[in-house]
């Protein structure tokens, strides 16, 4: 009488139980006008069995699991299938579980900040390979740290250089020549000596005007040293 029987897969006691608490519906009234026969068996089987897929919905009301599932016969096939691959992902982050479990992502629970990480994952920008593989935080800490105090004296030697050439200093073509040729030195050592001897041995003075005004910013610049 305790033993599971088919095709409800229940024992006597549960079939009846069930039976009494179904003692305030309406009889479905069922008309068997040759009597009862196999195919009219089967037939009440049938509805049996759909009774019993039903019932738990009906006695759960909204804390059933699978409220609102459409289609044709029970998900169990796939509820096995997603324990199955649910089981393999957990064997999975346990082979990792020097990264997983500083990250608390040691459970079921945590599945789907596991996927979020996998997705955020996909768009990081790239990194040295040396802070994916270090020992130990700590190590990735003194990575970041050196790479930051470089980044930092990258951008100042760009500001110096933008300071000095100017805000477009890197629209100038990479083949630059950064020396001046000869010409141009022996021309600006002309220059700076004609104005030496203009400014050191006038009896007046000598004064100096620029159309440009960054130009007049930068003579500005050097008298005031």
């Amino acid at each position: 009488m305790n033993e599971p029987r088919p095709p409800l897969g229940l024992t006597l006691h549960d079939a009846i139980g069930r039976l009494c608490a179904l003692a305030h519906v309406p009889l479905l009234r069922t008309a068997f006008p040759d009597g009862l026969t196999a195919d009219g068996l089967q037939d009440v089987l049938a509805a049996a069995t759909t009774v019993n897929d039903s019932w738990r919905p009906v006695v759960e009301g909204p804390d059933f699991v699978w409220l609102g599932l459409t289609g044709r016969g029970t998900p169990r096939a796939r509820l096995g299938l997603l324990r199955e691959r649910a089981d393999t992902l957990l064997r999975r982050m346990a082979a990792h579980s020097d990264i997983t479990e500083p990250l608390g992502l040691t459970g079921p629970g945590s599945l789907e900040r596991l996927l979020a990480l996998l997705d955020s994952t996909g768009d990081r920008p790239d990194v040295p390979e040396a802070w994916l593989t270090a020992p130990g935080l700590p190590v990735v800490r003194t990575m970041t740290t050196e790479f930051i105090t470089r980044l930092n004296t990258l951008r100042k030697s760009i500001a110096a250089v933008a300071d000095k050439v100017g805000p477009d200093w890197d629209r100038l073509p990479a083949q630059l020549d950064t020396e001046a040729p000869d010409e141009e030195r022996a021309l600006a050592e002309l220059i700076r000596n004609t104005y030496k001897v203009l400014l050191t041995r006038g009896m007046v003075g000598t004064l100096i005007y620029s159309v440009d005004e960054e130009t007049q910013k930068f003579l500005s610049a050097l008298l005031r040293c």
